[in-house]
């Protein structure tokens, strides 16, 4: 497992920011407490690294370097289905 997926990196943590998300999520008159927040940061932090993971191993399988919108899509049923 790397970093990006096991979370040991304080980098990762920073990406999603749980008050903004609970920023968010109070400005359409929903109910969220810290903890609920706190939650899906974390869960969007993972979702975010392994999309990142499957569509740079579906560039890497066409011999890109760079990942592209396409890469993601290739992914993106899949990635659903597990999440």
């Amino acid at each position: 497992m790397s970093a990006a997926q096991s979370g040991s990196s304080s980098k990762h943590r920073s990406l999603f920011k749980a008050a903004t998300l609970e920023a968010l999520l109070k400005s359409d008159g929903a109910k969220v407490n810290s903890v609920a927040s706190q939650l899906l940061a974390e869960y969007l932090r993972i979702f975010t690294a392994e999309a990142v993971t499957r569509a740079g191993s579906a560039a890497n399988e066409e011999g890109k370097s760079v990942i592209e919108l396409r890469h993601l899509k290739s992914i993106v049923a899949e990635l659903l289905l597990d999440f």
